[in-house]
Order: structure tokens, then C-alpha cells, then sequence
């Protein structure tokens, strides 16, 4: 199990845009080099953060890796879908998706690969390297609904988004990774407490299939945790 929380990450300036606007990158988990196309063998996780502007957009791409995003500050949409905090969007590999679009507060989400990669193939132009047709490219959104609840339902292959909004010092068992390609924990609102300290919001938790299902423990404000569940993998490549 990997933990990682905010304090201490890497941030660096990605694009300056000709409003002034800018992008940044934070690498939790892996890297967040993407000058090249370079796979990693271990699981990504990175934060992007736009800042407010003039709405700006990343032009639709696709990656060669199953991936998660989840908004976890402002809005704006993915393609024709209006995201804010909570949002999720799953993607399977070499799946087009986008535009991603900010509105004028900003936007900030976490991109989230079981395996990673930092090959970004950006459409049209780049179908020759699809090497496969496209597959799931699925949204869900986070309600108000207490305890575990299902945002993208479990598919035969493992694939599965939940949330779990906890009341302070409540605690939930999330899903057991058997079966499926690992899972990553976001701490979304309040806090988890984790030996013996609290993780605060925008902490990540990789848990692979072989391990156990974690015990999620609310700190003293409550917590919403999102856990993203991904699907076993057919091959080395995805």
C-alpha cells in the first residue's frame, strides 16, 4: 500500500497560455514528466490544476493506459459532460476523450493509472496509433448520499467507482481489490486517519489486488473518500 498526502510534492508549471493562464502538474505517485513517451511498470498519480481564466481547453487525446480523473476543485466539463467535485471519469485505453474545458474558477483534477505513462496522442491526427478501438469512456458524478454507495457500477472485469461519505470517527470497509486491476483512494473532503495522524484532502492511497480491503476511518470534520477500482488488465501494454 502507497500513501501519499500534499505535503512535500513536486508541482511544476506546465503552460502559460496567452491569457496569462496557467497549468500545473503535481506528481503524487510516479511521474509527471510527459516530454516523452515513457511507461511506467507501477501505478500514476498526478494532480493538474488550472488556474481561473478564460476557459481554457485541452484539445480531445487519449492515452495507451486505462485511467481515472476526479475533480476535486472548480468546474467545467469533459466532452458535453458539466463536471465539478466529485466528478469522475473512467477512460479505457487508447479511448478518446475531451475536450476538457474550465470554467472561470478553475479546475483541478487527479489523473489516476493503475499503470503509467506519460504518452498523451492528441485527435484528430493520431488514430495510426490507437493500436486498438476505443472502449469505456464513462462519467459519474458524486451525490449526497451517506455511507458506501456505487457511482460506477461493478463490471465483469473488475471496473468500479465508489464513494464514501463518513461521519467523524465513523468507520467504512471499502471493497476488496481481488479480482480487479488495484485501486486508488482520494481523499476528497475532511480527513482519514492513518497511523495515528489524519490525511488531509487531495491524499492518495494505492491498494493493489493482492492486498487487503482498507478500513477507512473519518477524522474529527467527517471525510468523503473516493476509491476508483480498476479492471484487470488483458495484457502487459494497458
Amino acid at each position: 500500500m502507497l500513501v501519499r498526502t500534499p505535503e512535500g510534492v513536486s508541482r511544476r508549471l506546465v503552460v502559460t497560455r496567452d491569457d496569462g493562464t496557467k497549468t500545473y502538474i503535481s506528481a503524487f505517485v510516479g511521474s509527471n514528466h510527459f516530454d516523452e513517451e515513457q511507461d511506467e511498470a507501477g501505478p500514476q498519480a498526478y494532480l493538474v490544476e488550472v488556474e481561473p481564466g478564460s476557459e481554457p481547453v485541452t484539445p480531445p487525446h487519449f492515452h495507451p493506459r486505462r485511467q481515472f480523473q476526479v475533480v476535486v476543485r472548480g468546474s467545467g466539463r469533459v466532452g458535453k459532460h458539466e463536471v465539478a467535485p466529485g466528478s469522475v471519469h473512467y477512460t479505457d485505453p487508447n479511448s478518446p476523450y475531451g475536450p476538457i474545458v474550465s470554467n472561470s474558477d478553475g479546475l483541478a483534477y487527479f489523473t489516476l493509472r493503475a499503470r503509467g505513462t506519460g504518452a498523451t496522442h492528441w485527435m484528430p491526427g493520431s488514430k495510426d496509433k490507437m493500436g486498438s478501438r476505443a472502449g469505456r469512456n464513462v462519467i459519474a458524478d458524486l451525490g449526497d448520499t451517506p455511507g458506501l454507495v456505487a457511482l460506477l457500477e461493478l463490471d465483469e472485469d473488475g471496473l468500479a467507482g465508489y464513494s464514501m461519505r463518513l461521519t467523524p470517527g465513523e468507520t467504512l470497509r471499502a471493497p476488496t481489490p481481488a479480482g480487479s486491476g488495484g485501486q486508488f483512494h482520494l481523499v476528497l473532503e475532511g480527513s482519514v486517519i492513518q497511523d495515528g495522524g489524519e490525511l488531509p484532502p487531495d491524499s492518495v492511497v494505492w491498494v493493489a489486488p493482492n492486498e487487503d480491503a482498507v478500513s477507512i476511518t473519518a477524522g474529527t470534520s467527517g471525510a468523503v473518500v473516493m476509491t476508483m477500482q480498476f479492471p484487470v488488465t488483458r495484457s502487459a501494454i494497458d
